[in-house]
């Protein structure tokens, strides 16, 4: 789960602000490295480049598509319906580990690459995907996080 944490932290950063600079990356990793040892998980990589083959050998051993695989994107489907589940898996393509995109059955759409990479130019601040919600959400969920947004912080 701390690879994914990276990985994900890194993959969020390139979309929002670019690809991380030496300095942010050493950062990044150094906090992963210490939540890590707070949580007495052994093995961690004491590199970015020993955690780059660490991971690279888990996302080739570990991670393979099963029944539970496809009961899971049958309910993101249901849920979504057939054109959201399919712009799930086009960004989902995109966004992944090449490694696993292959075990998932997913190919990369450069249209949705390029819309990414202008993801940090758009105006909005934190919330810039706010006035699509309504064509990317299902009703229900729409609705769900319209109300978190209002609700008063506890």
């Amino acid at each position: 789960m701390l690879f994914i944490l990276i990985h994900y932290g890194e993959r969020a950063h390139e979309v929002v602000f670019g690809p991380m600079t030496e300095t942010e990356r050493a950062s990044h990793f150094g906090v992963a490295l210490t939540l890590g040892r707070a949580m007495h998980l052994s093995g961690l990589p004491t590199t970015y480049a020993e955690y780059r083959d660490q991971r690279r050998q888990q996302l080739l051993e570990d991670y393979a598509r099963g029944p539970l695989t496809d009961e899971l994107y049958a309910s993101y489907r249901r849920a979504l319906g057939p054109l959201r589940f399919r712009l799930l898996g086009l960004v989902q393509a995109s966004l992944l580990p090449e490694e696993l995109r292959d075990v998932l059955r997913l190919k990369p759409y450069s249209l949705i690459d390029e819309l990414l990479r202008c993801y940090r130019f758009l105006p909005g601040g934190g919330n810039k995907l706010r006035p699509l919600h309504g064509a990317l959400l299902p009703g229900r969920f729409a609705r769900q996080l319209r109300e978190m947004e209002c609700a008063p912080e506890a």
